[in-house]
């Protein structure tokens, strides 16, 4: 006879999970039509069910003999298997490998079969969330429709970080009322009022029919009463208040642009900026300020073109320790040249920790064929944060670090810290984000 040795009878599951020798509960599967149908059998344990399963403990204690049969209709045999898994081996590798929507049949199958999952998947789907971020909006409704307050939480956190990217998201029009108010009711969030407005009125237009009109009103209300730019922190001016030396030339709308060459048109080429800065103390940068500038060496007839960029953007830390790769991201820029030569961009990421007097450099780079533009670089600058010889970024938004000796007291902690700020993203950008023209205004 074979003995469990001193593993137990936990280790030995295996050998019986859905299988028929000694299950005494048999459950008939007819799967959902939207899964594929057909019919699956699981060879179960009343002991095992019983114990796991709300559902099937009071649908069990009914029956008076052993070697029942169930038959379940419309379920989803893989999210059914999957609690079945959990049932017998707990929260195991298999689970956290699963994928956003069988993360979502998953939990929805548990809540149907009334199976607690403890604290296991809140954890593990909190920590999905910048792996899932493109599916910002889907977790959050999870988080709203499950009742699930951390991630949800965790979620509006997270959006508030890079806010103007997950307003773009065309997903955000399937968000429910109540989650539309928890964006709205966030404190601080890195956007302009116009992006958040534009938004709010674009989800009422598709949703308009399941709300009233108390509460379209109250929606945008909240959102004509935010500040014109919401960003979380200070804005940093490299440069002070001032307009710099080149102005934005205005162009005369009623003239025609030509069609580039098709040589220009095909000829794929790299464009690469980099400028680096030291900051005099610790801080926590969550956004820039760059300008793109219409391309003067393609020729003055083509300068006033529309320009559609895929922009990688990177910042790296240099430090006694060696370079590291703080930030990452990918940003596809739709830029209007044909009323200025200046177009602002703002790019907003996770905060990424800059410690005192390492060095910091800010890259860009993209590859394309046609009338590209270049980025507008600015001069020396210093001052009580920063100092550098020349920057392509006229504005840091940042939020202090609790200073000792203007240091954050254990530098560097850009990249021995145990969070990944190095994730990488994309969002569409049109160039001017804000209430007012700011290519033309300038600050």
């Amino acid at each position: 006879m074979e003995s469990g040795g001193d593993r137990g009878f936990g280790s030995h599951l295996s050998r019986i999970y859905n299988v028929p020798t000694f299950s005494d509960v048999t459950i008939i599967l007819d799967n959902d039509l939207e899964d594929g149908g057909g019919t699956t059998t699981f060879y179960g344990h009343r002991v095992v069910l019983a114990k796991m399963c709300e559902y099937f403990r009071k649908m069990l204690g009914s029956f008076e003999n052993a070697n029942q049969v169930i038959r379940l209709q419309n379920f989803r045999i893989s999210a059914f298997e999957q609690c079945m898994h959990f049932a017998y081996f707990g929260w195991t590798y298999k689970l956290e490998h699963m994928s956003l929507e069988q993360c979502n049949q998953f939990y929805a199958m548990t809540e149907l079969l009334m199976i607690d999952v403890g604290d296991h998947f809140n954890k593990w789907i909190c920590n999905k969330i910048i792996t899932w971020e493109k599916d910002i909006w889907t977790l959050l409704t999870m988080g709203v429709n499950y009742g699930l307050k951390e991630l949800s939480e965790k979620c509006i956190s997270h959006f508030s970080d890079i806010a103007n990217e997950f307003l773009r998201f065309e997903s955000f029009e399937k968000l429910p009322l109540i989650a539309v108010q928890m964006v709205v009711a966030c404190k601080a969030m890195n956007c302009t009022r116009a992006e958040l407005l534009r938004t709010v009125r674009h989800w009422i237009v598709v949703n308009g029919e399941m709300i009233d009109a108390k509460e379209k009103k109250e929606l945008l209300l909240k959102v004509s009463q935010r500040k014109i730019i919401c960003y979380k922190g200070k804005k940093l001016f490299l440069y002070g208040k001032t307009s710099p030396k080149h102005r934005t030339i205005k162009r005369n709308t009623n003239a025609e642009v030509p069609t580039p060459p098709e040589w220009l048109l095909t000829t794929v080429k790299p464009y690469a900026f980099t400028s680096q800065m030291k900051f005099q103390k610790c801080l926590l940068i969550d956004g820039i300020i760059f300008f793109l500038q219409s391309n003067r060496t393609f020729g003055l007839e083509y300068m006033y073109s529309q320009s559609e960029i895929d922009l990688k953007f990177e910042i790296k830390g240099r430090s006694k320790n060696g370079v590291k790769t703080l930030c990452k991201r990918n940003i596809h820029i739709i830029s209007d040249f044909t009323r200025s030569n200046l177009r602002l961009v703002r790019l907003f990421f996770p905060a990424v920790k800059c410690c005192a007097l390492n060095e910091i450099t800010f890259a860009f780079s993209w590859k394309a064929a046609g009338v590209q533009p270049n980025i507008y670089k600015f001069g020396i600058f210093k001052n009580d944060l920063t100092m550098g010889q020349s920057s392509f970024v006229s504005h840091i938004y940042y939020q202090e670090v609790k200073p000792k000796n203007s240091t954050c007291g254990n530098c560097p902690l850009s990249w021995d810290s145990d969070s990944d700020n190095s994730c990488s993203s994309s969002y569409r950008c049109t160039g001017s984000e804000s209430d007012d023209d700011d290519s033309a205004k300038w600050f």
